[in-house]
């Protein structure tokens, strides 16, 4: 393909299944010995309030409201499958509609009228990149130019039967845009079907409203008819809405955000026996540690604008099933405890990242039992209840305010939503180590 930056690539490892049985079988830690699970129904506060300093010298500051998404919660099972044919041929009408589906092929034509967008977008960037990165990239469009004369006149229409003999199991259709829409099915490292359908919009370098078009309303409109279509509607829920700026191509990501058009990336995860999973910012956060199984379960997110679907991705499909009574949790107490006990041993007499201990603040602002996916203790996908202390860990400057990322280890000046400091299984008291690898215990 012309260009690989406009390949979807993502490296992850395909995990095996694990029953919640097997989960609570393991042996148990010294920290497990210690915790009792208290009742099979849960209740809690509305309202924690506790400040506290660690020997650090660190600020905690908890002041949150509590929400439980159940009283009480079930044993699960986790078992990845494939797409089927059928489901794949109807998330392509959902998102294609009745348009004749194609291999995927540069023309020359695609060739010509790509290579002439992005040169405009180059022109553009002069003033936002260096030089030698410029002269790069426009040598790139220059000796791509010359796959032209060789690319076929013609696109070649699909065989659904075939599509897994396609490379990179990629289809395109024509859908009214300056260039095709993209659509990907992969079994390989982990099933998905990734679709985008940007085009090619007109940038002028003109600053551009950051406020979407559309409405979320709207946004969320058009997510639920493709998920109607599909069929698959009832089995997922929105966890996470935002606007953002877009990059329509590559080379669009070498321009200002304020010269880009926004719209909005909708986050879907599947239910758990009628139950929204909770959130989690690292669900699709694309680090080095994207193998996790934060990253690696099943989920759909979409990106919306005005024109409808930008990009469509559904990735790692589960059987979940309920494979037991109701499980005895531990109380919100307990959790909390656990999760001091933990936050005393993460961050030592050291300091945070070069700052010392007694200038940070360590503050929870929601706490949340729900379910959530994670690593078991044999490295396979579990879905288990926990408790999730959310918040942002933070330092005061002359500049203003600063943020440590955990993910990064860096401070930053912005924080990012729906991080969760501390996760507690609800089952055994077990602390669930998002930011190392991902594991119970």
């Amino acid at each position: 393909m012309l260009d690989m930056h406009h390949m979807y690539q993502r490296c992850t490892v395909i995990l095996l299944s694990l029953l919640l049985p097997c989960l609570c079988s393991c042996a148990p830690t010294p920290q497990e010995n210690r915790i009792q699970p208290v009742s099979t129904a849960v209740s809690a506060p509305d309202r924690i309030m506790l400040e506290t300093v660690l020997p650090s010298g660190m600020q905690v500051v908890i002041d949150a409201p509590v929400h439980l998404t159940a009283k009480t919660f079930s044993a699960i099972s986790y078992t990845e499958r494939d797409f089927t044919l059928a489901e794949i041929r109807l998330v392509y009408s959902a998102l294609c509609g009745n348009a004749q589906p194609y291999q995927w092929a540069e023309t020359q034509e695609n060739l010509i009228t790509y290579i002439g967008y992005c040169q405009s977008l180059l022109t553009l960037a002069e003033g936002w990149i260096d030089d030698e990165l410029l002269a790069y990239e426009r040598a790139y469009l220059n000796d791509a130019r010359k796959k032209i004369p060789s690319a076929p006149a013609e696109k070649q229409p699909a065989d659904w039967n075939k599509l897994f003999t396609y490379p990179d199991g990629s289809l395109q259709a024509d859908l009214g845009k300056e260039w095709d829409a993209y659509f990907q099915v992969l079994t390989e490292p982990y099933p998905l079907i990734y679709f985008k359908n940007y085009g090619l919009p007109s940038i002028t370098g003109d600053v551009v409203d950051p406020q979407p078009t559309i409405t979320v309303d709207e946004a969320l409109a058009c997510a639920q008819a493709v998920l109607d279509t599909i069929g698959i509607a009832e089995a997922f829920v929105p966890i996470r809405i935002r606007s953002e700026r877009i990059n329509h191509s590559f080379y669009e990501g070498y321009l200002p955000a304020e010269m880009k058009s926004s719209g909005y990336r909708l986050l879907y995860t599947r239910t758990v026996n009628g139950l929204p999973q909770l959130d989690n910012d690292r669900i699709t956060l694309g680090t080095a540690r994207m193998n996790a199984p934060d990253h690696h379960q099943e989920y759909i997110e979409f990106i919306i604008d005005e024109t409808g679907v930008l990009q469509f991705i559904w990735q790692s499909p589960a059987s979940i099933e309920v494979t037991g009574n109701a499980l005895r949790l531990i109380d919100l107490a307990t959790a909390q405890q656990l999760a001091l006990e933990r936050w005393k041993q993460t961050y030592r007499l050291d300091g945070v990242a070069g700052v010392p201990s007694e200038q940070v603040m360590l503050h929870i602002d929601r706490i949340a039992l729900g379910y959530i996916c994670c690593m078991g203790r044999n490295l396979s996908t579990a879905v288990i209840p926990a408790w999730e202390f959310y918040g942002t860990i933070s330092v005061q400057t002359p500049s203003g305010m600063l943020y440590f990322d955990e993910e990064l280890q860096l401070w930053q000046a912005e924080a990012r939503d729906n991080t969760s400091l501390c996760s507690v299984s609800a089952v055994d008291g077990s602390i669930i180590d998002r930011i190392g690898r991902y594991s119970l215990g």
